[in-house]
């Protein structure tokens, strides 16, 4: 079993366009994510994935393997969906893929083996969502915040039951 990281970025963000190059502390947001995931020593492979040449440009300064993905893309998995069949290597059936987030400068090693032990201990465990409690109504209410819905079987993180995921402060039809 191998285990991939591919972190999904594109400048036109609605809620914030550049978001992946804007600096923070003179670094932009992305090298501080893969500055990050680098720390995580069991990658059999890290690559950034884009459909902006800019982005694209920023890989190469950093040294990251860098694929070029669609523009029409509405969603991340999407765009690692297709950088998985670009990234030049075999990835199995069993292999795990990882998102991870171009906008979580904040992520540690430590969030991603979380995110990935339950898949090495239980082969059933097809996915997982690294999430926390909502612990009060300003996050509730904000709408960068994502939302995830759930049963109370996802309190012990074995065998979860995802229903879904709103971005809204509470699901609407």
């Amino acid at each position: 079993m191998k285990i991939f990281g591919f972190i999904p970025a594109r400048m036109a963000s609605s809620r914030f366009p550049g978001k992946p190059l804007f600096p923070i502390l003179g670094m932009p947001m992305a090298e501080h994510v893969i500055h990050r995931a680098r720390m995580y020593k069991k990658w059999d492979g890290l690559f950034l994935t884009t459909c902006d040449n800019e982005i694209k440009d920023f890989g190469k300064s950093v040294n990251i393997p860098t694929i070029m993905t669609s523009d029409k893309h509405t969603r991340a998995l999407d765009r690692i969906t297709e950088a998985v069949t670009k990234c030049g290597i075999k990835v199995d059936d069993n292999d795990i893929i990882l998102n991870v987030q171009a906008d979580e400068p904040m992520m540690h090693p430590e969030m991603i083996e979380a995110s990935i032990k339950p898949m090495l201990e239980d082969k059933n465990v097809n996915g997982t969502i690294l999430a926390m409690h909502i612990i009060d109504e300003e996050q509730f209410l904000d709408p960068n915040i994502l939302k995830i819905i759930h049963n109370k079987k996802v309190m012990c993180y074995i065998h979860p039951e995802h229903l879904f995921h709103t971005q809204k402060s509470f699901p609407q039809n």
